[in-house]
């Protein structure tokens, strides 16, 4: 028996069942980053955990959806498969559970407290900067999801890395979303680590010093609601 690498909704329903068994530790989101064959959008999901997964995904412009699956090194699906209402709603719910897994790791860090008391007395004046900056991303994002339900062209470009990194070891989270950049790495005594780069009207982030550097530790917990806030809106923004 020969194995087809051609994509199907039984085998869509599949990976994202193996997907939802793995423990992920880190979490890795892109979504309009890459040009993705011939599709007008593309969007990839990877979980790093006990075992390796992605899906990438892409929209294109004759009702079809383009998709690419790998389980550890093995490229096991690719191909495209017709844009159906069953299709997206198994994509959407997906979307939807690593948003939800996402929210859950800022959530269990914010819970825990630094295990020493940092005095930083511009913590407030940092929090504020955020959350101003949050607002204004939040109206933004919305405004590209309600052009989507209109069936207009805008899309919203960016990145989420989140978990236990790879490397350091330690959690991150890390948002690019329109002009802005946020780093957020929990540190030995559990305070969170926060660079924001904002490249206002530079092509991209590359050379550019921190708009704000900042070690929270009595508002560590306000900074991960400010996350987790932009979490659903960013998600409205590529439901398919």
């Amino acid at each position: 028996m020969i194995f087809s690498k051609k994509p199907s909704p039984k085998k869509l329903e599949d990976f994202f069942s193996y997907w939802k068994e793995t423990d992920p530790q880190w979490i890795v989101m892109q979504f309009n980053q890459y040009a993705l064959k011939d599709c007008y959008e593309s969007y990839s999901m990877e979980f790093h955990g006990s075992s390796f997964s992605q899906i990438k995904l892409g929209k294109k412009k004759n009702d079809e959806l383009f998709i690419e699956v790998w389980k550890g090194s093995k490229n096991t699906t690719q191909g495209t498969l017709p844009y159906t209402e069953k299709v997206a709603d198994t994509i959407n719910a997906n979307i939807h559970h690593c948003f939800l897994t996402i929210r859950d790791q800022l959530i269990d860090r914010a819970n825990t407290p630094p295990k020493e008391s940092i005095l930083n007395p511009r913590e407030q004046e940092g929090h504020e900067w955020i959350r101003v900056s949050v607002d204004l991303l939040k109206k933004a994002l919305n405004e590209v999801s309600q052009a989507r339900q209109a069936k207009g062209p805008e899309v919203s470009q960016g990145l989420i890395f989140s978990g236990i990194h790879p490397n350091t070891k330690r959690f991150t989270f890390r948002l690019r979303i329109f002009n802005l950049d946020f780093e957020i790495t929990e540190d030995e005594v559990g305070c969170f680590r926060t660079l924001i780069y904002n490249k206002k009207s530079n092509e991209d982030f590359k050379g550019l010093e921190p708009s704000l550097t900042m070690v929270f530790s009595e508002h560590k917990q306000n900074i991960a609601n400010q996350m987790i806030q932009l979490l659903p809106e960013i998600a409205k923004t590529i439901i398919f």
